[in-house]
């Protein structure tokens, strides 16, 4: 048996009209118009079953938003699927330096956010009205000291300030991000060599 696919009442009454045309050119024949003949009889009674269900009675722009929902709906959940499939292996705390989540989401760095200038728990660092450059609330990524971010960590080994091993592209330093480096000027590329 054939699925209906016409979703309005207009839609299936054309399909119920053409069907009845071709079952009366249908009426005389053999065996193999007979078969033919029982097939548009079924498809008949599934149409006039079809235009029963309530469905179809509603506003067809409402039908209309509601599959654009769902569809929508369907393609949040491939996006958040394919999110949450690729993203671990991507991520690496900077807090217990495993790899698989972020440092606001590690279970053994669980502090308030404060201000690492000021101390206050209101804003962040970034958003203190205290002009100091020191940072005497921070705790350092590297050594967990506090008094210093790990850009300025004294104790940082071979590492530098790339958790993974990476290095400033402009001068292969470990120290810097390439956006502070001022050993190398700006546009002349990438390190050779």
């Amino acid at each position: 048996m054939g699925k209906v696919v016409h979703r309005t009442v207009e839609g299936i009454e054309a399909r119920v009209e053409e069907l009845e045309a071709k079952l009366k050119e249908l009426k005389e024949g053999g065996s193999v118009v007979k078969n033919k003949r029982l097939r548009v009889m079924r498809q008949l009674v599934q149409l006039r079953k079809a235009m029963e269900d309530p469905a179809l009675r509603k506003d067809p722009e409402e039908l209309q938003e509601k599959a654009q929902k769902d569809t929508e709906r369907r393609i949040e959940k491939k996006i958040q699927a394919s999110k949450t499939a690729a993203t671990p292996t991507l991520l690496r705390c900077l807090g217990c330096k495993r790899k698989g989540h972020v440092l606001k989401d590690c279970r053994k760095n669980k502090t308030d956010e404060i201000c690492y200038k000021c101390g206050a728990t209101t804003h962040s660092s970034r958003d203190c009205l205290e002009e100091k450059e020191e940072y005497p609330f921070a705790i350092c990524f590297n050594c967990k000291k506090t008094g210093h971010l790990a850009s300025s960590c004294t104790t940082k080994a071979k590492q530098g300030i790339y958790i993974r091993g990476g290095a400033c592209f402009r001068c292969g330093s470990a120290w810097h991000l390439a956006k502070n480096c001022t050993e190398v000027p700006r546009g002349s590329g990438p390190v050779q060599g």
